[in-house]
């Protein structure tokens, strides 16, 4: 049972990594295209700290 909550809350934090990512990447590719970050920038900030 706990190895099942442990195997889960591995997969949610995998997940969280890969969604991270996906938004620096998304910010890079809006600051190449010099559009504003500040909303980007500002969800990434709250996914980092959820």
């Amino acid at each position: 049972m706990l190895e099942d909550h442990l195997a889960i809350a591995e997969r949610h934090i995998a997940e969280g990594a890969k969604l991270l990512a996906k938004q620096e990447e998304l910010i890079a590719e809006l600051k190449r295209r010099n559009h504003d970050l500040e909303s980007a920038n500002s969800v990434l900030t709250t996914m980092r700290e959820t």
